[in-house]
């Protein structure tokens, strides 16, 4: 599935990242805040095009 950027009408790049992942003896979800310690993952949107981001926090 494409998924176009609302600004510019572009093709945008969709990747997943894990907060699960852990550095050393640390979690990544420990270095966040905690009101967002509740999502296990985020997905980032980027525009090939204009540069435009959009992050969705997922759980």
């Amino acid at each position: 599935m494409s998924v176009t950027c609302p600004r510019c009408g572009g093709k945008m790049i969709v990747f997943e990242k894990s907060l699960s992942a852990t550095v050393g003896p640390f979690s990544v979800k420990k270095f966040l805040p905690e009101e967002l310690q509740k999502y296990s993952s985020v997905e980032f949107r980027i525009c090939e095009s204009c540069g435009y981001m959009e992050i969705y926090w997922k759980k």
